[in-house]
């Protein structure tokens, strides 16, 4: 009983923390695209190993001129 509970809250947690991830990098790859004029170019995925656990399929935004 209590390990469902537990795993229940990791994986709230490690979709809580990939939300937010992808969010900041949005944010950032927003940015920079407008100081640095370039058009942005979708996403790519990654896994990420966090504290928490495994992030599968994290979106990582991407730049047309690929230095973001």
């Amino acid at each position: 009983m209590m390990d469902k509970f537990i795993n229940e809250i990791s994986e709230e947690i490690i979709k809580l923390v990939k939300e937010k991830m992808e969010k900041f990098m949005d944010t950032e790859r927003d940015v920079y695209a407008d100081e640095h004029q370039v058009k942005k170019n979708g996403y790519y995925e990654r896994k990420l190993l966090t504290r928490w656990g495994l992030i599968e399929d994290l979106r990582v935004p991407r730049t047309r001129d690929g230095e973001f």
